[in-house]
């Protein structure tokens, strides 16, 4: 009997160790995989950090008035501004991004991107037409802040405050959502958008791969470091003609790499409603991918909720607009997303 009892105690203290066992190799397993998760998110999500900083960079206005009866009047006057803006801009064949506003107790800061959209192959045409641009730039810029009678001394007069705008040009239209739905309406308004122009607009966007462009940027900032660490000790003279004597270095453009939005990653655009084609009689639904969204993950949680605060990233560009023509609506939807 005792013999058999000392049996049962061995095999019982073995199973217990074996549970043990498992219970490490789990847990263990369990902390590795939510290690992973982390560095999977900060991976893919590395521009995210941007929206913990400013929880309002999401929007086109910022502003706060205890009268409500004055900001709606502020509101007002935004609305009626960009509108004249965009209207002056599209009449010189310049596309332009809705205004963003920032209100502030003594001054109010204004900017948006623009981008000419006329394309001449011709070389002598091309330069006429560079010449005219930079003419009309120059004159927008004296228009905007420089000359006494400028729209900043005009909007001062509204606002009662200081007003500051800054334009900025863009030289390619897909790298804002605004301004490729610009573009897309005018080729559907003139010579009527179908699915195979839309295919090739798409096609001639510059995807990147995220993958590279990471391990690119991180091998880059390593060489950057290892050349900084090796020269701390040297002297200052040594500290100086660092990046003269390197030539590598001079190459390396870390803060050119820094910049949010600049390379094109993935794109969708989703077309719906009555075309100006009359062959076709029904609505028209297209909605066309390419490239990747890896990198798309939302604030909050996993699903898309709009009535959250910031549930947008950083590199996500997204917007929804509708038109209308003799035949019905049509819709464009266009996300893109950039590293």
């Amino acid at each position: 009997m005792k013999y058999n009892l000392l049996n049962n105690m061995k095999i019982n203290n073995k199973k217990l160790k074996l549970k043990l066992i498992l219970m490490m190799i789990t847990m263990k397993r369990l902390n590795n995989m939510n290690q992973h998760n982390i560095y999977k998110n900060r991976y893919y999500n590395k521009n995210n950090n941007l929206q913990y900083l400013n929880k309002l960079n999401t929007y086109n206005n910022k502003m706060y008035y205890f009268n409500k009866q004055l900001m709606n009047n502020m509101l007002i006057i935004d609305n009626t501004f960009n509108n004249l803006l965009k209207k002056m801009m599209m009449s010189n064949n310049i596309l332009m991004t809705n205004l963003k506003f920032e209100h502030r107790t003594n001054s109010i800061h204004i900017k948006y991107y623009f981008y000419n959209y006329m394309n001449i192959n011709n070389d002598e045409l091309s330069k006429l037409y560079n010449n005219y641009m930079m003419s009309i730039n120059n004159q927008m810029i004296n228009l905007l802040n420089n000359d006494n009678n400028s729209l900043n001394n005009l909007m001062t007069k509204y606002y009662n405050k200081k007003v500051y705008i800054n334009t900025y040009k863009l030289n390619y239209m897909y790298l804002d959502t605004e301004l490729l739905s610009q573009t897309l309406t005018n080729i559907y308004n003139n010579n009527g958008l179908s699915l195979k122009s839309l295919k090739m607009i798409i096609n001639k966007l510059p995807f990147n791969n995220d993958m590279l462009l990471s391990k690119n940027y991180v091998n880059k900032m390593n060489k950057y470091n290892l050349t900084i660490n090796n020269n701390l000790n040297n002297n200052k003279k040594d500290l100086i003609n660092l990046y003269t004597l390197d030539n590598k270095l001079l190459d390396l453009s870390i803060t050119n790499n820094m910049l949010l939005g600049k390379y094109l990653v993935g794109s969708n655009i989703q077309l719906k409603g009555r075309t100006l084609n009359r062959n076709i009689t029904r609505t028209m639904k297209m909605n066309i991918m390419k490239g990747t969204f890896n990198n798309y993950m939302y604030q909050w949680s996993k699903l898309n909720n709009l009535y959250k605060l910031n549930y947008m990233s950083t590199n996500i560009n997204k917007t929804n607009n509708t038109f209308i023509n003799k035949n019905g609506m049509f819709n464009i939807k266009i996300k893109l997303n950039t590293i």
